[in-house]
């Protein structure tokens, strides 16, 4: 049964949810973050929004799967298609309600400790995840444990807004295509 406490997902926690699912190519996306003993769906994005609305606020035992792993050792993690991890992974098989082909897992974390995970499965071309995903997704993982470390009352050291712009120039004539994927998160929090 899904915890009514979580059945609005956070705007950021969202976005990142939408945007690392577009940029991926999975069918689904799903952000966890740790509560006591669970892992609880906070965010989740799909092509079909009901089923995405209903992963909201589902639990988790923060032992199950490649997020319990990813949580305890703060590492990212992308299973290949056929492996044995893939086909025993207990949340991804219980959000699917079958097994995926391919699961990439990152955590989501402050300078201190792993506050939760971003899961996607199954990319459209039925391939692995790739390192570029993997890059995109960890960067996108600590926009979000950002956001997790906020929602929970930490304080944030937020940079002014002309440090920002300043960073997102370089990244764009650095990595244009990391910039890219950056924009898109930060357009849809702006609402444009």
């Amino acid at each position: 049964m899904p915890d009514p406490t979580y059945a609005q997902s956070r705007p950021t926690l969202q976005a990142v949810c939408h945007t690392t699912r577009e940029f991926t190519t999975a069918s689904t996306a799903w952000l966890m973050e740790a509560d006591g003993d669970d892992l609880v769906v906070v965010a989740a994005s799909c092509t079909d929004p009901a089923f995405a609305a209903s992963l909201l606020g589902r639990r988790f035992p923060r032992t199950d799967g490649t997020a319990a792993m990813v949580l305890q050792s703060g590492q990212p993690v992308a299973l290949q298609p056929g492996s044995a991890s893939v086909a025993s992974d207990a949340i991804a098989t219980a959000v699917l309600g079958r097994q995926p082909a391919s699961i990439v897992c990152v955590p989501c974390a402050d300078d201190e400790r792993v506050l939760g995970v971003l899961q996607l499965v199954d990319r459209a071309d039925g391939g692995p995840f790739g390192f570029d995903d993997l890059e995109l997704l960890s960067m996108l993982g600590a926009v979000a444990g950002a956001s997790l470390l906020e929602s929970g009352g930490g304080l944030l050291d937020v940079p002014p807004p002309d440090v920002i712009g300043r960073e997102l120039s370089r990244l764009a004539d650095a990595d244009p295509n990391r910039y890219a994927a950056l924009a898109r998160v930060i357009e849809v929090m702006l609402g444009q």
